[in-house]
């Protein structure tokens, strides 16, 4: 019994030393599982259709305050790519938003809103109505979440909260 209760010690004090964050986004070189999203209209998006491009993904709730979060590198991205002649055919920009907790009558409610912010923001706005997504990416409920996949589809960045605009990788959108 005592060497059982040492044992139990020694597993708190070691484990205790040691932070797992179960939020970890899909890591660097990872290929995400196959994904449907749709926007607000109800059109699909497959991550097969995004094949062959750059791909930017900011998955967050609809929390105004975590989709503020990363709302200068979002208006970083768009001026960056908006001087690269023909970015639109080598790199999506693709905001999701956690659509999980939309139920029955509310799910309409949701839709309108997120047409709305979709034209408002000049760029269509993806909703993950299973949560499925943010299972595949790993991705962090409380945080904006930004994942970069190359035109192979294997994630090159991520990171979940803050992402100053000098630590995410521009040059490797355009190729």
């Amino acid at each position: 019994m005592k060497s059982l209760r040492a044992s139990l010690t020694m597993f708190a004090l070691v484990g205790g030393a040691f932070s797992f964050n179960a939020w970890a986004v899909l890591p660097v070189g990872e290929s995400p599982a196959t994904f449907t999203i749709s926007d607000g209209k109800d059109q699909s998006l497959k991550l097969e259709q995004l094949r062959g491009k750059s791909v930017v993904f900011f998955y967050e709730t609809r929390d105004e305050a975590v989709i503020e979060r990363n709302r200068a590198l979002k208006k970083r991205l768009l001026a960056y790519l908006s001087e690269q002649s023909n970015w639109a055919s080598k790199v999506a920009v693709v905001p999701v938003i956690d659509c999980s907790g939309a139920i029955g009558l509310f799910k309409g409610f949701w839709k309108d809103q997120i047409l709305e912010n979709s034209k408002k923001e000049n760029l269509t706005i993806y909703c993950d109505w299973s949560g499925s997504f943010g299972q595949i990416f790993q991705a962090d409920p409380s945080q904006s979440n930004v994942i970069v996949l190359d035109a192979a589809g294997k994630v090159v960045f991520s990171q979940a909260g803050l992402v100053p605009a000098d630590q995410f990788p521009f040059s490797r959108l355009i190729k």
